[in-house]
């Protein structure tokens, strides 16, 4: 499970940028 969220977060980090991998942090 985690690798699959791994893998959205990185898609989406390439869009939103680095505020995905905050967001994904408070999660």
């Amino acid at each position: 499970m985690e690798a699959s969220s791994r893998s959205r977060v990185m898609e989406a980090s390439s869009s939103s940028g680095s505020r995905v991998m905050e967001e994904s942090s408070g999660l």
